[in-house]
């Protein structure tokens, strides 16, 4: 059987590359001008300026960023971008025009957003380096912490690119009170499962998080990795993660605005781990340690967050948010501490012409 040969170069141009040094002094130089813009007035000029250098610095760290290693950085040749970090970059910059579209459509302040995606992109980065590290080879990292942070020979892990995500909207909604945690995680669950795709789409074009041999018509044979026809389960993943997007906007769409805390976030949880706890069954170890394993490491990670989607789907946000306090500051938003601000002066203002009134 004729199967779909697959040899693509990671690198984007193979016979144009960019100076590196002027490269990193373009994004330091960028970088500087974003801390510039960021610490004065927030006029309509300014922050639109400021938008612009934001993404500019993040699109060329993430398409380019790989030059950062060591191995590359002190070697006199210049650097190409690469298909991975366009993919990565791309589905970031859809998933946030996404957000801002909602935003906007529900009448919300989208000045605050860069500053959002900033700290995504940061708990994404991390999580998922983090996640790898413990979760597939904690034995090797904890030997050799310095290695945690050789990012570029690669290995990130989407259970703790979530947790990351997660944990940097909590810091963020506890430490700028312009939007509710609940707004945050139901909106960007929509971004999240497009990214996702994306970045499958990356993996894909670098030959990596492949299936295993199949004869199945539509298999795909790695040249990079070895002659044997096998399933694609980049595009396996990348397609399912591209409907649980359609069926989150289908879900926003259809309830409009009024949508229960934590409904789109508890659906992404299940139809994103859910569909990668049944690929798993047809994907290549990842690790040593799997070989064996009624169910793989990712299925095992996949289990939690499906079962933590069922509860937000029941609606177990409200639950938790009416069980504890932490969770109630951070759904009160600037809007609303403003607006009990206002009912608090207008009730004591009540009471002084009351009492006004008694006296006469």
């Amino acid at each position: 059987m004729n199967y779909f040969h697959w040899n693509f170069d990671p690198e984007i141009f193979s016979n144009f590359y960019f100076p590196k040094m002027w490269l990193i002094i373009t994004c330091v130089g960028l970088y500087l001008l974003f801390l510039y813009f960021n610490r004065h007035s927030d006029s309509t000029k300014k922050s639109v300026i400021r938008e612009c250098i934001f993404w500019i610095v993040l699109v060329g760290a993430l398409v380019g960023g790989w030059f950062l290693c060591p191995e590359v950085l002190f070697n006199k040749s210049d650097i190409s971008p690469r298909w991975y970090g366009v993919s990565f970059a791309t589905g970031l910059l859809l998933g946030y025009f996404i957000v801002d579209r909602m935003a906007r459509y529900e009448g919300i302040d989208t000045a605050v957003l860069s500053k959002l995606f900033a700290y995504i992109v940061l708990g994404t980065v991390v999580g998922a380096r983090l996640g790898h590290c413990l979760f597939y080879e904690p034995g090797y990292y904890l030997s050799n912490p310095m290695q945690i942070l050789a990012i570029w020979k690669g290995g990130l892990a989407s259970h703790g690119g979530t947790c990351g995500v997660a944990i940097c909207i909590i810091l963020f909604a506890l430490w700028n009170k312009e939007l509710s945690m609940s707004w945050i995680l139901d909106r960007c669950s929509l971004a999240s499962a497009l990214t996702a795709a994306f970045i499958r789409l990356g993996n894909f074009f670098n030959s990596e998080i492949i299936g295993v041999q199949t004869e199945v018509p539509w298999a795909v044979v790695f040249e990079k990795v070895d002659q044997l026809p096998r399933h694609p389960t980049q595009l396996y993943e990348a397609i399912s993660y591209l409907i649980s997007f359609l069926i989150l906007l289908g879900i926003y769409i259809f309830k409009k605005a009024n949508i229960k805390k934590g409904l789109l976030l508890g659906w992404l949880f299940i139809l994103v781990f859910g569909s990668r706890f049944f690929i798993e069954f047809v994907k290549i170890e990842q690790v040593d340690f799997e070989k064996g394993m009624f169910i793989n490491m990712g299925q095992i990670l996949s289990i939690p967050f499906v079962l933590t989607g069922i509860f937000f789907v029941c609606g177990g946000y409200s639950w938790l948010e009416s069980k504890f306090r932490f969770i109630q500051k951070l759904e009160h938003t600037s809007n609303d501490i403003k607006a009990s601000r206002e009912l608090i002066s207008i009730s004591s203002n009540k009471k002084k012409i009351k009492k006004q009134q008694r006296r006469k």
